[in-house]
């Protein structure tokens, strides 16, 4: 028997030396996490017996979400297949109960209305940013001139009892 060798693949460079395993029966709301709280985007499939099954990456669970949601609002829509006389199964029979837990929420807001938003509130907030600059700073700019005024007036022992008073004040309001 005859044997080609073929060329060694350094895995060690392309993959994780500890990848995260998931049975092939597994449900989608047992490993999700692993796909939204980590920074990991592949885990290993393997059956029950142990043999590699395949890859699962970040974008294949996309893709599934975005296949369940597509069957789902062609379910709900009115189409040509459901006229039909054909009673074979297709894209409808697709068994999209795994995928339901992760199918997103949409708001159906146009992009240019999300990118309003976002650059409203980006500039909501560096303006917010600058008042409040500009209030600290007179705030304190305040506080050292009435301890200014009472030190010069009445002695650093006044002067300094008004600034004790004066930040405690602020600390608590």
């Amino acid at each position: 028997e005859t044997f080609t060798r073929w060329p060694v693949i350094p895995l060690v460079r392309i993959m994780d030396p500890t990848p995260y395993i998931i049975l092939e029966d597994m449900p989608l709301t047992r490993f999700y996490y692993l796909f939204t709280t980590n920074s990991n985007c592949v885990a290993c499939v393997i059956s029950t017996d142990g043999t590699f099954k395949g890859l699962l990456t970040r974008s294949h669970l996309i893709g599934a979400v975005n296949h369940s949601h597509s069957e789902q609002h062609r379910q709900h829509s009115p189409s040509l297949s459901e006229n039909s006389d054909n009673d074979e199964p297709g894209p409808q029979s697709y068994d999209s109960t795994r995928i339901n837990a992760t199918q997103p929420r949409t708001h159906g807001l146009p992009s240019m209305t999300i990118w309003s938003i976002t650059g409203i509130t980006a500039i909501a907030v560096a303006f917010t940013n600058i008042g409040m600059v500009l209030l600290d700073t007179s705030i304190v700019t305040w506080k050292y001139d009435v301890m200014q005024t009472a030190t010069t007036k009445a002695g650093m022992f006044l002067g300094a009892l008004y600034i004790v008073g004066i930040s405690s004040g602020l600390a608590l309001a």
